[in-house]
């Protein structure tokens, strides 16, 4: 009874955290609780019920999950941030990063615990399309007829209107980006898992829509990791190299044909060009200050003797202690640094490991696998993992993002799943 609730629950709250914040949430002073996040509690105290109720199963189980290091590296890594507080300077920015940590860990904890097929896992990654396809019909209404609905900030709405950047329901243009790859590997599982010709064919629409979306938003990092991602499953996997290559003619064709007929396309693509493909560190520029934000934050490590500034500390130490200027930015927009800075060497190497570990995992399933869906689904987490650590350089941060926590607690909850299927030994 429990793991049917809490199943449900479970795709209740990836609905919730696709809505985005700026839609459904109450503004707590120092952030928005969201939906999802009011779901969180909630999951929590099933996770302790689920672990409560048979704590000698779970102990014996745990340790032969492939799963179990991904887990525990995180509840590690709250615990440590936790201890962090004594030597934090600002109590403030540490309760509110610990506060989105503490979310994050029990949304991977809980899809650990109680999902426990694959078919579950399909269903999310569903529910993922569909909820994103929602929000690239949102970015074209929105560059097309110049009307923002969710965006709140006046000071980027002229900046987005003038250049016709769709941000939907996020934050900003990048934390849209990022939605949207999650959205394009989402929709390639479903294609890749489908049964139904009428589904592939929509999920292949899907995906081109989604990857012409996360073109016009011009989020460098994402179109990066997007490409590296490309090239490495082209060079990997023979059944996607004709399917990319046929896409990438197909798309070829199209825009040579609309650059021809349209001259402001033309002007566009010149400022795109421009924009995205070079690289700027003269002062005043995005990289000049993206530099000086990474330099400053390894002095602060040293500062710290490795140990970090704690959850929040970043901003903190940049506006009262930076060397380098950074012309009023405080957050690292670099997601790696991010945790170097503000968590210390220990936790960053221990996420370094669990990263690599997770990447081997997923490619040995899309590998060996006896279960071709276990097989296709490895290959599309492949995928992701492979673009994802250029494209987090990208967000001013994203430990507050509930949706790269969710798309990370699915593919760890299939980490465990997939030893089922072959592929992984159980003491991997």
């Amino acid at each position: 009874m429990a793991d049917r609730f809490m199943q449900k629950l479970i795709f209740l709250y990836v609905i919730a955290c696709c809505i985005g914040p700026a839609v459904l949430s109450v503004n707590a002073g120092f952030m928005h609780v969201s939906i999802g996040r009011m779901l969180q509690p909630i999951m929590f105290v099933m996770c302790l019920y689920k672990i409560m109720s048979h704590p000698k199963a779970y102990c014996l189980q745990m340790p032969l999950k492939p799963n179990t290091y991904s887990v525990c590296f995180f509840i590690l890594w709250l615990l440590y941030a936790l201890l962090s507080c004594l030597w934090t300077l600002d109590r403030y920015s540490w309760l509110r990063g610990y506060y989105f940590l503490f979310g994050g860990v029990v949304v991977i904890l809980a899809f650990s615990l109680y999902l426990d097929s694959v078919k579950s896992i399909k269903h999310l990654l569903a529910v993922l399309m569909w909820m994103i396809f929602a929000h690239t019909l949102i970015g074209y209404y929105e560059m097309l007829s110049g009307n923002y609905f969710f965006l709140s900030d006046l000071s980027r709405l002229g900046v987005y209107q003038a250049y016709k950047i769709p941000v939907s329901s996020m934050n900003n243009v990048n934390d849209y980006a990022m939605l949207i790859m999650i959205g394009i590997y989402s929709t390639l599982a479903v294609h890749m898992t489908s049964k139904k010709r009428i589904m592939k064919a929509v999920s292949m629409i899907f995906m081109i829509m989604m990857f012409i979306m996360c073109v016009l938003t011009r989020s460098r990092g994402i179109l990066f990791g997007l490409i590296l991602s490309m090239v490495i499953g082209s060079l990997l996997y023979r059944q996607l190299r004709r399917k990319l290559l046929s896409l990438a003619i197909l798309g070829l064709m199209f825009f040579i044909i609309a650059l021809i007929m349209l001259s402001s396309l033309r002007e566009y693509v010149t400022g795109f060009c421009t924009e995205v493909f070079t690289f700027n560190v003269k002062e005043n520029s995005s990289d000049f200050v993206r530099l000086n934000l990474i330099l400053n934050g390894l002095l602060f490590l040293m500062k710290n003797l490795l140990m970090g500034t704690g959850l929040g500390g970043i901003e903190y130490y940049m506006q009262n202690y930076a060397v380098l200027d950074t012309l009023g930015i405080m957050n690292m927009h670099n997601w790696w640094f991010e945790i170097l800075v503000a968590s210390g060497i220990f936790i960053f190497c221990g996420y370094c490991f669990f990263y690599v570990r997770l990447l081997n995992h997923m490619w040995r399933c899309s590998k060996h696998s006896n279960e071709r869906d276990v097989s296709n689904l490895g290959m599309v987490m492949v995928g992701f993992l492979t673009a994802f650590p250029i494209a987090s350089i990208s967000s001013s941060s994203i430990m507050g993002a509930d949706i790269i926590w969710t798309y990370f607690a699915i593919i760890i909850a299939f980490e465990g799943i997939a030893t089922k299927y072959g592929g992984m030994s159980d003491t991997t």
